[in-house]
């Protein structure tokens, strides 16, 4: 298992998407470490967040994660799929876990509630800049993503209201 911020001999020079230089991107791990496809996604996150999709680059997030375009290419065809990942991972996984709390059978009304509560706080509280950057990129979706979008927080409202009038 490797931590985060160190380097094993996969993450030399030579090895794909490593900078040559070795350097780190700006604000990001050094060289590949962390630039998983999660690492990515977070980086993105972070990235949509403080400044919005439009005020966001390809190469910001690549120099971020501290790996060169065309690695980042491997893993997302472009900025926009990027944000759609980062719209329906993070509005549907809502939805997903309301409503498996909402039928667990071993739970009484108020232990459902308390639970759902419980899910949507550590939610926001785990990935703060993926919902900060929801807040801030959900009028300029594009609107296939933001049908999808409003799909899923609608499913949100509805697990919730199912579990309350339960």
């Amino acid at each position: 298992m490797k931590v985060a911020g160190t380097v094993d001999a996969n993450d030399g020079p030579g090895r794909p998407g490593a900078r040559q230089n070795g350097s780190p991107g700006k604000g990001g791990p050094p060289g590949k470490a962390g630039a998983t496809r999660t690492g990515i996604l977070e980086h993105a996150a972070r990235l949509f967040a403080e400044r919005g999709f439009e005020g966001t680059s390809l190469q910001d997030i690549s120099d971020a994660v501290g790996l060169t375009r065309p690695a980042v290419y491997h893993y997302f065809r472009s900025k926009e799929q990027m944000l759609a990942t980062l719209v329906e991972e993070t509005s549907g996984s809502s939805a997903d876990a309301l409503r498996l709390i909402r039928l667990r059978a071993d739970l009484g009304p108020s232990a459902k509630l308390r639970a759902a509560t419980e899910e949507l706080v550590r939610d926001r509280a785990n990935a703060p800049q993926r919902f900060r950057m929801l807040d801030r990129t959900e009028s300029a979706l594009p609107p296939e993503l933001a049908a999808k979008h409003l799909r899923a927080r609608r499913s949100v409202l509805s697990e919730m209201t199912a579990i309350i009038t339960e």
